[in-house]
């Protein structure tokens, strides 16, 4: 079967399939029925673009915000003897920071010592957490 073969027979369908679905239309118009035409997509574009702006700013915007606030935290509000949780969960105590300021000494027992990068830690630890996660138990 040639391309030209292939090329007539489609254009036979696209005519067949056009001129039933204008005898459809023609049959529901007599029927007193409503024919309903397919939406135009360019009427959908300023509501995709509306949905895309609320995900901006309920979603991306305020994490991008809370990540840029716990970076400057990191970077300029750790001291020494700040007691600390990692994002691992280890508690420790700093003790120490690398001369180029990217890593933290952790002391979290008596001679126990352990070295991590600032990014690890996630947040200030308070004693009232651990009672309150006793209490929950």
């Amino acid at each position: 079967m040639s391309i030209s073969a292939l090329q007539t027979g489609f254009a036979r369908l696209v005519l067949f399939a056009q001129e039933n679905g204008e005898k459809v239309a023609e049959g529901a118009k007599e029927a007193g029925e409503q024919v309903q035409q397919a939406p135009n997509p360019m009427a959908q574009l300023p509501l995709l673009a509306v949905a895309g702006l609320l995900f901006y700013f309920i979603f991306i915007r305020p994490q991008t915000k809370q990540r840029r606030q716990h970076q400057q935290w990191l970077a300029n509000d750790l001291k020494k003897n700040d007691k600390v949780q990692t994002i691992g969960g280890l508690i420790g105590t700093i003790v120490d920071f690398s001369n180029d300021g990217r890593r933290v000494t952790l002391k979290v027992d008596d001679g126990t010592r352990v070295k991590f990068v600032r990014s690890a830690i996630a947040s200030l630890y308070e004693e009232n957490q651990e009672s309150d996660d006793a209490s929950d138990s």
